[in-house]
């Protein structure tokens, strides 16, 4: 509102400048003469030209005040937005990541409805052997469905280790036949200890971001195999 008013003023004012330079004009050069005359148009100019110059400072000041508001604005919102992917990141891990915990943990328990990273994945297929070699005890929980793959993968492994001159242990690695249906991949490390870690494995083959679980959430589904192992 106080801009427009600026703007309107010196409209006002630079149309009066020119009717008072018209009769300042007229009556120089009937006094003074050409000389006389020049040097009033040259003052009028100047004084014109100034208040155009006022007039874009104004003006400029109006927008510029306006380009800060709106920085600020989005400045504001741009923190909220790097808060909440702070909050989300946490629980967010990489493929790469979580096969170093697989690697360092002393106990494993999948949840599954598939076989795909022990069976077809090269990079996990190798973790999995690794550990097998280093006798990590593994459960897999898994539907009916899924027993003659998981004898498979078992064979696998048997030959993996008969190349190092090993065995499986008895009851390394064992599957737990479980009646509902599994939507994704859950894996906890070290279930068994006092600080337990679990994740959810990405649904999508080849994605290389996965989650971790909620302490909370992560100790109920853990509550639920431990009834399931003991069986």
């Amino acid at each position: 509102m106080i801009t427009r008013l600026k703007e309107q003023w010196l409209g006002v004012l630079a149309v009066v400048i020119i009717v008072v330079l018209g009769v300042v004009l007229g009556a120089i050069g009937g006094q003074w003469g050409l000389w006389g005359m020049l040097s009033a148009l040259g003052l009028g100019i100047l004084v014109v030209v100034s208040s155009f110059f006022v007039y874009w400072y104004t003006h400029t000041e109006g927008v510029l005040k306006e380009v800060r508001q709106q920085t600020e604005a989005t400045l504001q919102e741009l923190r909220k937005q790097v808060l909440i992917f702070h909050d989300i990141y946490l629980f967010l891990i990489t493929d790469d990541a979580l096969k170093e915990i697989e690697r360092k943990a002393d106990e494993v328990w999948i949840m599954t409805p598939n076989l795909y990273y022990e069976r077809v994945d090269p990079s996990w297929k190798t973790v999995v052997f690794e550990n097998a070699e280093r006798e990590i005890p593994y459960i897999y929980f898994i539907e009916k469905a899924l027993e003659g793959e998981f004898n498979q993968h078992m064979a696998d492994i048997q030959r993996f280790l008969m190349t190092k001159g090993k065995t499986i242990g008895d009851r390394q690695i064992v599957a737990k036949i479980v009646d509902i249906v599994i939507p994704t991949e859950v894996v906890f490390y070290n279930p068994s200890s006092d600080m337990p870690e679990g994740f959810v494995v990405t649904p999508v083959e080849g994605a290389k971001t996965n989650m971790r679980m909620d302490p909370q959430v992560s100790n109920r589904v853990l509550a639920l195999l431990k009834q399931e192992a003991k069986r």
